[in-house]
């Protein structure tokens, strides 16, 4: 089942659910079991260049005996901003219940021409362990990327 609503402009939601039997596959054995999947999503834009995109999805599925196999949910949310037509930042969070993860990654773009951006951005993936308080920084990347249409 899946509901979307687009009733003013500055302001969009979403729902998708899903219940059933499903194949867990990433068990040693597959097996057969009851799954419940649920999706919520949004955009929200309290001025025309800034747009905040929260999603919560939502897992969880059992044994046919009822006991559980997993359950957990990934809260993601992007900011995008326009600066001009040319400079765009963007950053994306998210948290990931399954792993335990918590990421961000900013990211920058510019338009020198149609055929021509430049971005420059990060990854830090972080990590909550059961012996210590907060999160630990597990990995961090730095990149930049020309990318240029060639015309054949």
């Amino acid at each position: 089942m899946e509901i979307e609503s687009n009733f003013s402009d500055p302001v969009t939601l979403g729902l998708w659910y899903s219940a059933g039997r499903t194949i867990a596959r990433n068990l040693d054995i597959p097996v057969l079991g009851r799954s419940t999947d649920l999706s919520l999503w949004g955009t929200i834009k309290p001025i025309s260049s800034f747009v905040i995109s929260p999603e919560l999805s939502y897992a969880h599925m059992d044994y046919p005996d009822g006991t559980e196999i997993f359950e957990g949910y990934i809260f993601r949310t992007k900011f995008n901003y326009q600066f001009t037509r040319e400079l765009m930042a963007r950053l994306v969070m998210q948290y990931d219940d399954f792993d335990r993860n918590f990421d961000i990654e900013p990211l920058l773009s510019y338009k020198l021409n149609p055929f021509t951006i430049f971005y420059i951005g990060s990854t830090h993936a972080y990590e909550k362990f059961d012996h210590h308080d907060g999160l630990t920084q597990i990995q961090q990347q730095f990149f930049l990327k020309l990318q240029y249409l060639v015309g054949l």
